[in-house]
């Protein structure tokens, strides 16, 4: 695998700061969802000052979730295998036109788009007009059997991987499937300027796959890449966002270097909020970070700690 060197730069730290009671009026930030629990916790105000809302629980238990913090949108299956979008934490349900009994699900980052992926059928359905209109855009099958991980989604692709042999494909709207490499257990990938971008925490390695089938190290263990567990990608700076349980921190990776932004939480989740903003969920669900992306560099300037299911059913 060809190899693009990126050199370390400089460190930002954070802090954690408990939360506050709501604030009537304050415009919601984010949505967010715990899939265990069943609970939704509506964050007010803004990066750098923020309250905590009441948390609701969901009207049904999840087998399976995924959550677009920026639209506000759970889609999930529960026990009966219905899938299900939920809008808000009011959680209004909006029927989907989808089959039951999905072996995964996944929301874009901005929530326009999810996609369904069936093994049994070894199809993967994706669905957009999120959430009042929800329609199937459409279906592809895809070219292994056995297990199957949603890696990214968006309107016209989706990335999958193979649990068997931890294959990576490519499959797009309309055109054959890709074989774009392999990468690692608990992998994840989001989609680049260039093809796929994937942190694998096995090989402790961030790698980019283009449509043409070159692949490229862009950051390893011999950089500080201990066990990157989320990625992201902004493309208007074409700025690659890595959150690292081990290392316990926010790893950036952009043409002017690598930049390292530690966090008092080891991070297990990142997803975008729109307008250069992140939301970082710790591996407790109970502690979440917001990292604003500016036109130099990232900073995280937010931290607050959500109340846990058993301080909420007191």
């Amino acid at each position: 695998m060809k190899r693009r060197k990126f050199i370390p730069a400089f460190l930002l730290g954070c802090g954690l700061r408990s939360p506050a009671q709501s604030r009537v009026g304050a415009p919601v930030l984010a949505d967010v969802f715990d899939v265990e629990s069943g609970l939704s916790y509506k964050l007010l105000g803004e990066p750098g000052s923020i309250v905590i809302a009441s948390p609701t629980r969901a009207p049904a238990a999840l087998v399976r979730g995924a959550v677009s913090a920026d639209a506000g949108l759970v889609l999930g299956t529960t026990a009966d295998g219905t899938a299900r979008i939920w809008r808000g934490s009011s959680f209004i349900e909006q029927p989907l036109p989808v089959p039951f009994g999905a072996d995964g699900v996944l929301l874009s980052a901005n929530g326009s788009s999810g996609a369904l992926a069936y093994s049994q059928n070894r199809e993967v359905v994706v669905i957009a007009g999120l959430p009042d209109a929800a329609k199937v855009l459409w279906r592809a099958a895809f070219p292994f059997a056995g297990g199957v991980r949603l890696m990214a989604v968006r309107d016209d692709s989706v990335i999958l991987q193979s649990v068997e042999n931890r294959a990576l494909w490519l499959v797009t709207r309309g055109r054959i499937a890709v074989h774009l490499g392999t990468a690692g257990e608990d992998s994840s990938a989001a989609f680049s300027a260039r093809g796929a971008v994937v942190a694998d925490p096995t090989a402790r390695e961030i790698n980019e796959f283009d449509l043409n089938g070159g692949a490229f190290v862009l950051a390893s263990k011999t950089d500080g890449i201990q066990r990157p567990v989320a990625v992201a990608f902004r493309p208007e700076r074409e700025q690659i966002l890595i959150a690292d349980a081990e290392a316990g921190a926010v790893i950036e990776i952009s043409a002017g270097g690598m930049r390292t932004h530690p966090c008092t939480i080891p991070p297990s989740r990142l997803q975008s909020l729109g307008r250069g903003r992140y939301l970082l969920t710790g591996f407790d669900s109970a502690a979440v970070l917001i990292l604003v992306v500016g036109t130099v560099s990232a900073r995280i300037v937010s931290a607050v700690r959500l109340p846990t299911a058993v301080e909420v059913n007191q």
